[in-house]
């Protein structure tokens, strides 16, 4: 890492006392020669010692050159731009969490061994993105697709304590509802989406009954009909074992089926025939990295290259407190203070030293906003918002964000943050300007939207709103005139209302364009995912601070069950493990 200076200029006053100290040396000089003759001057000069004099100039010099070194904000970059990829594929984990995967014939459970062998996938996988869907007798989304690996690192080791709301396996519905997920990343018809070839990674037992298997077979093919190889990983043995079912919280029972002790086993056979079926690959666990060798290393990897990117934006870590902070104690042994007052002054400076979380968060999103890049500013304020400590602080992070937002065209995220920001500030009169400007044109967009789209009835296929955004001017000026400041209470003029017919066409074309990338089918559903958002967050905010009792009730929300489960429920045709 190479130290890098944020405003390399102030570096030149540097040179400042090197240039006082000549001319001082220089006048000093020219007094003495006009106060004696050279001969009788050192019978006239004090005799302190040459070195004790020059103490005092050194340390203020000190002093210039670390205030000179803070203001040029030295840092260093905490990622190398060279080497950063974009993610050039989309991998679709889906894990089997069904009662079988609790035999312990692999341990220490199979579910467990899963949670692991995902662990170990995520350590080798790189320019991708990656989601998780879990499934029993229904499949759910734990995390969508993202290219963060920490959090999807994260929620995968919640795998082997997830507890869903009904019994079961049903690995069809399991992989349409990852064909699903998938297809919306894979849309052609939106040429602003990025195109990236998917896949499934499938973690499974093998345990699948013999009048479900032709059924597999057919999901598969269209798997690999809609271009989604599938990769197989088996865990299990080809024995088996007897599935446990813990009764309480000391004994150990065994699932009986028609009198009988089930006993699952690994169907290696079958998961081979549909891996080559499916265009992909299959191995059974090992106990070394061979398993994702030959999945990944040798089979998703090798059809794949990295994409090298230089958009991403470069991250730095300031160091400009420590040469302020050196700054501060130098100047207290200069000055002339009592000694309670320089004791004083040190603890009332220390916070000022203090890197400030939340204002590099804000910079950095303020910096994104006026270069139009709002993807990069809303991951600023939203961090900024997490990092403040302040209530005005956190109304001017949420405020930003908003107008982040608005500048996508998503006025229904931008209104709610907007709102958001008023809890904190009431009566602020910028946001409130804000919201206003945002409801309306979210009110003549949805009327726009509704007028066309009568008009659209019956006209041609593909994305209505793709084709109202596409019938508008895209090359118009950008509108990012308004915001807040970082560290002032100045704000920049907002468009007075009502606005005139060429501002009004110019938002409502963001707010297309905003749909057009979209998949909701309508307006009312494209509302209700942003104002899910706000739904999750007052729900999170109401349950307790247990991850086990969330995934819990909410697995139990997504399969309409209104109200905790004590147990699991039974599902009709499908068998309980």
């Amino acid at each position: 890492m190479s130290l890098s200076w944020r405003e390399p200029l102030w570096l030149l006053f540097l040179a400042y006392p090197a240039l006082h100290m000549a001319w001082h040396f220089y006048h000093q000089r020219k007094q003495a020669q006009q106060y004696a003759d050279t001969a009788l001057l050192p019978w006239v000069q004090a005799g302190k010692k040459h070195w004790k004099r020059a103490i005092r100039p050194a340390l203020w010099s000190c002093f210039w050159w670390l205030i000179a070194i803070t203001l040029a904000g030295p840092r260093l970059p905490l990622q190398a731009n060279e080497g950063q990829t974009q993610p050039n594929k989309t991998i679709m984990l889906v894990v089997d969490v069904s009662r079988s995967m609790q035999t312990t014939d692999i341990l220490p459970t199979r579910l467990q061994r899963a949670t692991l062998e995902v662990y170990e996938l995520l350590s080798m996988v790189h320019a991708s993105r990656i989601g998780i869907i879990v499934y029993a007798a229904r499949p759910h989304l734990l995390v969508p697709a993202t290219a963060d690996l920490n959090a999807v690192r994260f929620y995968s080791e919640k795998l082997d304590t997830l507890v869903l709301p009904t019994l079961g396996s049903d690995a069809i519905a399991a992989l349409n509802f990852a064909k699903k997920q998938l297809h919306p990343l894979n849309n052609t018809t939106n040429p602003v989406l990025p195109v990236l070839p998917s896949m499934i990674v499938w973690l499974t037992d093998g345990d699948i009954a013999s009048e479900q298997q032709a059924a597999l077979k057919s999901q598969v093919q269209q798997l690999a009909e809609a271009d989604l190889p599938l990769y197989i990983l088996g865990i299990g043995t080809e024995d088996g074992e007897a599935i446990p079912i813990t009764e309480d919280n000391t004994s150990t029972q065994w699932l009986y089926h028609e009198g009988k002790i089930v006993r699952s086993r690994l169907n290696s056979n079958f998961l081979q025939q549909l891996s080559i079926l499916g265009n992909g690959r299959y191995s059974s666990v090992k106990d070394d990295e061979s398993d994702w060798q030959l999945l990944y290393k040798k089979g998703i990897e090798q059809t794949f290259q990295a994409v090298i990117s230089g958009d991403n934006e470069q991250q730095w870590q300031a160091l400009y407190h420590w040469p302020l902070f050196a700054a501060i104690l130098l100047l207290f042994m200069l000055i002339t203070l009592p000694r309670y007052l320089l004791a004083l002054f040190i603890v009332i400076s220390l916070p000022l030293i203090q890197p400030a979380k939340a204002d590099t968060a804000m910079e950095l999103g303020v910096h994104a906003y006026r270069h139009e890049n709002y993807q990069q500013a809303i991951k600023h304020f939203s961090a900024a918002v997490f990092k403040a400590t302040e209530d005005v602080e956190r109304a001017r992070a949420l405020h930003n964000l908003g107008n982040s937002y608005f500048q996508q065209g998503d006025y229904t995220a931008a209104i709610q943050v907007f709102r958001d920001a008023l809890t904190y500030r009431p009566h602020h009169t910028p946001t409130l300007n804000n919201l206003r400007l945002g409801e309306t044109i979210q009110t003549e967009l949805e009327r726009q939207l509704a007028a066309k789209q009568q008009q659209q009835d019956g006209k041609g296929d593909g994305n209505r709103f793709e084709q109202l955004s596409n019938a508008l001017d895209g090359d118009q000026q950008s509108t990012k005139t308004w915001g807040e400041g970082k560290s002032t209470l100045t704000y920049l003029n907002l468009p007075n209302l009502p606005l005139n017919t060429a501002a009004m066409n110019k938002l409502v074309n963001n707010g297309l364009k905003r749909l057009a990338q979209s998949n909701a089918s309508d307006m009312e559903t494209w509302k209700k995912s942003q104002q899910s958002r706000h739904v999750a967050r007052i729900a999170l905010q109401q349950m307790d601070d247990n991850p086990a009792v969330f995934w819990k009730r909410l697995f139990e929300i997504e399969e309409g069950f209104p109200a905790p489960l004590e147990a699991a429920k039974e599902v009709p045709e499908v068998l309980p493990w």
